[in-house]
């Protein structure tokens, strides 16, 4: 015997889908804008250290005479060591052929860096590049470059990277919330 569905039982079923789909659609364009808002007040804060490092060693290099010397490379080499924000964030300084020579991670750095971001500043006009995405190790990172303008081949470029992974956590916290509240 066929099973009867009556005209209530049929207006519950496709009100409760709508209202369903409208908050999945709600979610995920949340999803959309709180990602955006984070992953941009990330880029801002890497900008503005960057540009605060870059100014501090383009000053620097200017203030100094001879400008390629034991000094100008004394006082990268201990404006990296010395980042306050290591535990944030890595400082990276690139030389005219591409190459990491001097990170404040404390480690040796490597020369299989993959850096999307410092060919995109070697080709703007302003100098500076962004990179949100994977390295070659899977880590989700956003790296922001910029040239250095001291015509210094031994230092051409300045590199601040970071983990995306504490801010794809809380967004994923934001997410289960917000669905817990809706539904």
């Amino acid at each position: 015997m066929a099973r009867r569905t009556t005209i209530a039982n049929r207006w519950f079923l496709k009100s409760f889908s709508a209202v369903v789909i409208v908050l999945v659609l709600l979610d995920i364009v949340l999803y959309c804008l709180f990602r955006a808002y984070f992953y941009s007040t990330v880029e801002q804060t890497l900008k503005s250290e960057l540009n605060l490092v870059s100014t501090v060693l383009t000053r620097y290099y200017n203030s100094n005479s001879t400008g390629s010397g034991v000094n100008y490379s004394n006082e990268v080499r201990s404006t990296v060591e010395s980042f306050a924000k290591k535990d944030r964030m890595e400082l990276m300084m690139i030389n005219s052929e591409g190459k990491v020579i001097i990170t404040s991670s404390g480690f040796e750095p490597s020369n299989t860096y993959d850096m999307p971001d410092y060919d995109a500043a070697r080709k703007s006009e302003g100098g500076t590049g962004v990179y949100s995405g994977y390295q070659s190790n899977g880590e989700k990172v956003m790296a922001v470059t910029a040239l250095l303008e001291t015509g210094n081949d031994n230092y051409n470029a300045v590199r601040v990277v970071t983990s995306l992974s504490k801010v794809d956590i809380q967004l994923g916290v934001i997410m289960i919330f917000i669905i817990a509240i809706s539904g």
